[in-house]
């Protein structure tokens, strides 16, 4: 796991910890949002970095439901 990686479970720690059940339905917006943006980033390497990257981000995109 690369440092961002590590940084990133650092502050979801954190803010897990702190989240109150009122909040609950902000987290599942986050953690929704932030588990598309990790795709889409995924996306974007494969994309930029492999012969045939686009397929595979398309692949990507239609399985993880992403527009």
């Amino acid at each position: 796991m690369n440092e961002r990686l590590q940084k990133i479970g650092i502050a979801t720690d954190a803010f897990c910890d702190n989240i109150s059940l009122e909040e609950l339905g902000y987290w599942k917006t986050w953690e929704s949002k932030f588990a598309e943006l990790i795709v889409r980033d995924a996306m974007d390497y494969a994309s930029r970095n492999w012969e045939n990257g686009h397929l595979l981000a398309e692949d990507l995109r239609q399985h993880f439901g992403i527009e």
